[in-house]
């Protein structure tokens, strides 16, 4: 006779008393069949497996801060769903994935893509249990690589600055609804993409990484290799990155509300050595610091480049930027040598420089034939 307990199932229900539910597809642009099974039914079989656990102390769901376009200022609470995420499911689990596409626009209305919509119905699974399971919701706007655990600026992958820096404990006040944290800074910091760019520029260049294909920007590239029939591709290279970053606009090209009351609220319920482990104070992070530490983080653990190699990284990056830079020169030389070639008045004009003028690339030969 089969058991039909799973193995260690025993074992889970009489001594796991803390559960991160953090496990979800994070691919924004996945069908909407494929979101609502990993993101919406996949919160449902963990909320089955975790009511069976004896000493469940807290359950804690990693949401998103996005799964509310519809409003202008997401509070610290579970809002209404547009529809019952039981009926969607029940849907979902008859409906092809073809039928599914078609349905998709009408389904997600607000709602940019999948990720966000089948997040916001697992909200209401996880709401639905409280308070018969002591859960709470956390929504972080943005994941980013780590402060300082495990080690400053770790990271395990390159969909963008992630890290998990979620922290909840014990003790903390019920309320009469679901307890619900907005892990944003918006409020309280000014740091602007404009900011994190200029920084990452400058770490790049004290921190550049190994093998870089060239200096300057991709159109140049690939303008230089049409013209010296070569097959170009970084401009392929950079189409493949603006894609990610285009799924991405949606997020980051928009301003966005949040409130924090109850993310703030946590360092007064914790004891001492817990606020000291999870630290909620984000005044002490220093964004250049902070910034520098996450691109290395890219660089040792995403790239797998090691530190001890930096000195030839610098000097690729320095004999590439001085190559660049002379690349750059000598094609406006050649092009102004091309108009040069075409205009008596231009010539006339480069003449007034004389010596100077003769000694130049192209422009030279051209101007004093």
């Amino acid at each position: 006779m089969i058991d039909p307990t799973p193995p260690g199932a025993e074992l889970r229900s009489q001594r796991v008393s803390v559960v991160f539910h953090f496990a979800a597809t994070l691919k924004l642009e996945a069908p909407l069949k494929v979101g609502l099974e990993m993101n919406t039914r996949g919160t449902q079989r963990v909320l089955e497996v975790v009511k069976g656990m004896k000493n469940l102390a807290a359950f804690i769901h990693l949401s998103t801060a996005f799964c509310y376009p519809d409003y202008v200022r997401l509070e610290e609470k579970v809002h209404n769903p547009p529809v019952d995420p039981h009926q969607v499911l029940q849907a979902a689990s008859w409906l092809t994935e073809e039928q599914m596409s078609i349905l998709t626009p009408s389904i997600l209305h607000l709602h940019p893509n999948s990720y966000t919509y089948s997040k916001r119905l697992a909200e209401v699974l996880v709401s639905e249990c409280y308070p018969q399971l002591p859960a709470a919701i956390v929504r972080p706007s943005i994941v980013t690589p780590a402060y300082q655990e495990p080690i400053p600026g770790w990271v395990d992958n390159l969909n963008g600055p992630i890290g998990l820096m979620v922290g909840a404990g014990k003790g903390v006040i019920r309320p009469s609804d679901i307890p619900v944290y907005n892990i944003t800074t918006g409020d309280d910091r000014t740091t602007t993409w404009k900011d994190v760019l200029d920084i990452g520029k400058a770490t790049g260049r004290k921190y550049p990484f190994e093998g870089p294909l060239w200096y300057p920007n991709a159109y140049f590239i690939d303008f230089l290799m049409l013209i010296f029939g070569q097959k170009r591709f970084m401009v392929r290279i950079q189409k493949r990155i603006s894609v990610g970053l285009e799924v991405l606009q949606y997020f980051t090209t928009r301003e966005w509300w949040f409130n924090t009351d109850n993310f703030k609220s946590l360092s007064t319920v914790l004891n001492p050595e817990d606020n000291k482990t999870f630290s909620t104070d984000i005044s002490i992070i220093e964004d250049v610091p902070y910034i520098e530490n996450s691109m290395i983080g890219g660089k040792i653990y995403c790239l797998k480049e090691k530190m001890e190699n930096l000195p030839k990284a610098r000097f690729q990056n320095n004999v590439l930027y001085v190559l660049d830079l002379l690349v750059t020169v000598l094609f406006y030389l050649y092009v102004l040598s091309l108009i040069a070639s075409y205009s008596e008045t231009v010539r006339q004009i480069l003449k007034f420089g004389g010596p100077v003028t003769h000694t130049l690339p192209f422009v030279g030969k051209t101007v004093f034939i």
